[in-house]
């Protein structure tokens, strides 16, 4: 590899930070409640907001939370 290339390999495999509140969510999850999220979180019919009231009181995430798991721009695709 180039060094640019490898500099880049390295920044992708990079992670900081705690772990995404979704992957936290899902964590304490059950099997059918997981299922339910996931599928939630595919159909682009439910909106975040959606999402986050259904999460709530039990779990807080907020709406750009939910939205950066749904572009899979969050920590989940980083490791």
């Amino acid at each position: 590899m180039s060094g640019l290339a490898d500099r880049m390999a390295a920044t992708q495999t990079q992670v900081h930070g705690p772990p995404c509140a979704m992957a936290a969510v899902f964590a304490v999850l059950d099997g059918t409640d997981t299922e339910a999220l996931t599928d939630a979180l595919a159909d682009r019919h439910i909106t975040a907001r959606q999402i986050v009231d259904a999460l709530a009181p039990e779990h807080v995430v907020s709406i750009q939370v939910v939205g950066r798991h749904r572009r899979r721009d969050c920590r989940c695709d980083r490791v």
